[in-house]
């Protein structure tokens, strides 16, 4: 049976930054996290669920940099607020790395990772990144 699930974040036209790379590394961000929710939710190996955060810390890593570039690039007034923002993301999802090395419940584990992950980014995209885009689009950026 072919069972339909519902994304645990789903792009919508309400977080699009129109600067193109951003987004396009968005969208990559929310399948790879999807691909983490659904792993918890097929009862795989701890090895197979390490590979997985180990995969979104290297291409977390990867979005992260390239938007940094942007704003050391165009003097993005709020840079090292937003550079604090990306830590937060990056230690948190490496505590939640280390959780699931630890204590491996996928139940708790995938409440931890809508509440530390994918509500931050949502909220982060709307509010950090729509501002950062609005500086880049007056530099002419997209």
């Amino acid at each position: 049976m072919n069972k339909q699930k519902s994304l645990p974040i789903q792009w919508s036209p309400s977080l699009a930054t129109e600067i193109f790379m951003i987004d396009d590394q968005h969208k990559e961000l929310f399948r790879r996290i999807d691909r983490l929710m659904d792993a918890l939710t097929e009862g795989i190996s701890n090895e197979e669920l390490l590979e997985l955060f180990s995969f979104l810390e290297v291409y977390t890593l990867l979005h992260f940099n390239a938007e940094e570039e942007y704003m050391t690039e165009y003097n993005y007034p709020m840079t090292e607020l937003h550079k604090t923002q990306h830590v937060y993301f990056v230690d948190k999802l490496e505590e939640l790395k280390e959780q699931a090395k630890n204590s491996f419940n996928s139940h708790q584990l995938a409440d931890l990772l809508k509440t530390h992950l994918i509500d931050w980014l949502i909220n982060h995209i709307v509010k950090m990144d729509q501002h950062l885009a609005a500086y880049l689009k007056k530099n002419r950026v997209s």
